[in-house]
């Protein structure tokens, strides 16, 4: 006797196993994409063996860039179905297996279609009447709002499945990254590890292709840009829900003006609930990439207040609430764009799909880098002004020489020094510096005008401090200065400035001050405050820490 699905608890992925077991058909059979309709047919008859081949009409769905979709009408019954027929490779993509779990727990809670049959090269499932979206639909509040109402109660449900999310792992493995910036293992799902991943090439096989990615993008770089969205973004606590993992709008399917529904849930599972609102926003620029095309802040604002109303209903939604949420969307409005670009560099080689995949990368990490910068506080000088400067100290000091080839026939040195400059007095008012580095890749922090306490590098991850020691007749007695991070090679005269400067006025400012600021592809992490000590205020001076690694990988190409 099988079970009826309001039985199977949707948690278990054993009872979904037994469900799928006995009420999913399984066949040993292949589609044959150059002879799609009739291979169709023979699938169809061995799932509905009463079905009349007269009396099928076929229809083939635009699709997205990874399967092929075939609707499938019985004129005699009135039934349809849809067939889908996954792309070549898309299993190095896609954990199949989780994938029949997700779908079959959601058609269980009334949110997917029931799925009929597995087959070697796809599956075979209930079709939902409605009209799927089309790009022009996204900016429409209307029915917008029905698509944030729907994801909500998406985000509520519980199903089986690691509670981790898949985001990062996923994008590491992609890009061959097993292990952690900081040297520890990360630590993959078990569900990441069922099925073999496609990695980025370092070079492609279609030579345009190549040329193409050789002249706008670098592997290297990117793995480092993945630390740093990590850094931002898997530390913060942010909400985990099941998500859809790739809402786009052909996946939204209209059925009236008070309802949606979403379809194609291959790439669902467990994730930070900001990566898929995120992700859905940016599908507004469609396929062309033009994201001149992303909502409004207003627009969103509207959107996630329909979002909220919809995930609790028992409570009343306030301005701080939705500000909050557009904030952790903007985050991961990032993360998408990463994740998408990354994706479409792997179907550049892999890809059957006749489509520009490289192109779109390209245009997808340009964006991805302007908003990096504006939500950073776009730096000075660009990246790309930051690495000559550094690569020309790291030529003039012999830097570079060492680091590449560890070579250890004389101490190279290169100061950093951090200033504080007292803007009233027009002068400098104190000066930490010191820095030296061998072929060993060992750090030596020195000191320069007065006691400070210098924070070395870690030897992992090439982290560095620069802190004063903060005693009272040490401090800073001044009430308007600016302090900076600058650079210079060993006997060079010239400075180089390693961070914007940041100008503190008392008076102006708040009383404490704690910021980061990007120049190029260092951080500057900084604070000070002020305090009272006798009959005297005192301000103690910044503290900056600076990513030595990510420095010098710019140098190492």
């Amino acid at each position: 006797m099988t079970s009826t699905s309001n039985e199977i608890d949707v948690t278990s992925t054993t009872a979904l196993q037994d469900y799928i077991a006995q009420t999913v058909k399984t066949l040993d059979y292949s589609i044959d994409l150059t002879n799609l309709f009739k291979t169709a047919t023979h699938v169809l008859l061995n799932v509905f063996p009463d079905w009349d081949e007269q009396e099928l009409e076929f229809f083939e769905i635009a699709s997205g860039l990874t399967n092929k979709l075939v609707k499938v009408t019985n004129k005699q019954t009135g039934v349809v179905v849809l067939v889908r027929i996954f792309g070549r490779n898309s299993e190095r993509f896609i954990n199949r297996e989780e994938e029949l779990l997700n779908v079959v727990a959601l058609s269980i809670l009334g949110l997917a279609a029931p799925l009929y049959a597995k087959f070697n090269n796809g599956v075979v499932y209930g079709y939902i009447p409605g009209e799927p979206f089309a790009q022009h639909d996204l900016p429409n509040m209307n029915k917008s709002a029905l698509v944030a109402k729907h994801l909500a109660k998406f985000h509520r449900v519980e199903i089986a499945g690691s509670k981790k999310p898949v985001l990062f792992d996923k994008i590491r493995r992609w890009l061959n990254q097993g292990e952690q910036w900081n040297g520890s293992r990360s630590r993959l799902s078990s569900r990441m590890t069922n099925y073999s991943f496609f990695q980025v090439p370092e070079k492609y096989t279609d030579p345009k292709v190549n040329e193409k990615f050789a002249s706008n993008l670098n592997l290297k770089r990117l793995k480092e840009e993945l630390y740093f969205l990590e850094e931002q973004l898997a530390k913060p606590n942010y909400p985990v829900v099941f998500c859809h993992n790739d809402l786009l709008y052909p996946n939204i399917i209209y059925k009236d003006e008070n309802s949606v529904t979403f379809i194609d849930f291959e790439y669902g599972g467990y994730n930070y609930r900001g990566f898929d609102i995120g992700n859905h926003f940016n599908t507004f620029a469609g396929w062309q990439c033009d994201y001149s095309l992303y909502p409004t802040k207003e627009f969103q604002l509207v959107w996630l207040r329909h979002y909220l109303s919809s995930f609790h209903p028992e409570t009343e939604v306030t301005d701080a609430e939705v500000e909050n949420l557009y904030r952790e969307v903007a985050k991961f409005q990032l993360a998408s764009l990463f994740y998408c670009s990354v994706w479409t560099l792997l179907s550049s080689e892999f890809s059957d799909i006749k489509y520009d995949f490289m192109e779109y990368a390209v245009r997808a990490f340009r964006e991805y880098y302007r908003i990096r910068d504006e939500m950073n506080d776009k730096p000075s000088l660009p990246t790309e002004t930051m690495i000559r400067i550094f690569s020309e100290v790291a030529e003039k000091t012999g830097l570079r020489r060492v680091w590449k080839f560890r070579c250890v026939s004389r101490e190279m040195k290169l100061i950093i020094e951090m200033v504080v400059f007292d803007k009233f007095r027009n002068k400098i008012k104190w000066r930490i510096a010191g820095w030296s580095f061998d072929g060993d890749k060992r750090f030596q922090w020195e000191y320069a005008d007065f006691n400070a306490r210098i924070l070395a590098p870690n030897a992992n991850d090439f982290c560095a401090r620069i802190r004063p020691i903060t005693k009272p007749h040490w401090s800073l007695r001044c009430n308007w200065y600016e302090f900076w991070v600058r650079v210079k090679g060993q006997d060079q005269n010239k400075w180089y400035d390693l961070s914007e400067r940041i100008e503190h006025r008392k008076g102006n400012n708040n009383n404490n001050l704690f910021g980061e600021k990007w120049f190029g592809n260092v951080k500057v992490v900084y604070h000070h405050h002020h305090s009272n000590y006798g009959s005297c205020q005192y301000t103690s001076i910044p503290e900056f820490k600076i990513d030595l690694k990510r420095l010098f990988s710019l140098i190492e190409d």
